[in-house]
């Protein structure tokens, strides 16, 4: 096993072990502590959290009451790449097939904010996910533009490490959201 897969599969298990209880108050602080990037940004992409993952739906409806427009990762069954479509909260998938018709897609770029799903961050903001590649592929360019939205990782405080192995097609986020805090790299 390599040394991505070793860290994905200690970093899941102890998300796996927090109890109900602390999972529940983790969700419902991430939505002061993301106060200060919420009211610079209007336009922000959000993503449906799997059982492991800290849960946005606090969040996301705090967002939602605050009138930003949100929209949720998408991607066809034969891409890497991912659009960004209208949330949907009855609509949890991100993979569709090929016929699937976007609600009202926006590019990335046209994005303010993007909160991405994390498996670990390190302390210089490099993320280490699932390991689809699914987000590397889409925002390939972002480094090249001048004007970019805000890459935000969300997890628990545990999933924030030291260092994780890096690519060189890696992109650094921004910032780190957690129950505990928000980092800013």
């Amino acid at each position: 096993m390599n040394k991505k897969n070793e860290l994905r599969k200690t970093i899941s298990n102890e998300c796996a072990s927090l109890d109900f209880t602390y999972r529940k108050v983790a969700a419902q602080l991430l939505v002061e502590i993301a106060k200060p990037l919420l009211l610079k940004v209007h336009k922000i992409a959000i993503y449906h959290a799997t059982a492991n993952e800290i849960q946005l739906d606090f969040l996301i409806e705090d967002a939602l009451n605050c009138r930003k427009e949100l929209f949720q990762p998408i991607s066809y069954m034969d891409s890497k790449i991912m659009h960004f479509d209208c949330y949907n909260k009855a609509s949890p998938h991100i993979f569709y097939p090929n016929n699937y018709r976007l609600e009202c897609e926006v590019q990335w770029y046209n994005l303010e904010l993007i909160f991405l799903p994390l498996v670990a961050v390190d302390k210089l903001g490099y993320r280490l996910g699932k390991g689809g590649g699914y987000y590397d592929a889409t925002l390939s360019g972002i480094l090249d533009k001048k004007e970019r939205p805000i890459l935000c990782g969300v997890g628990f405080a545990c999933q924030l490490i030291d260092r994780v192995p890096t690519n060189k097609w890696d992109i650094p986020l921004n910032y780190f959201l957690s129950e505990k805090q928000l980092i800013k790299f």
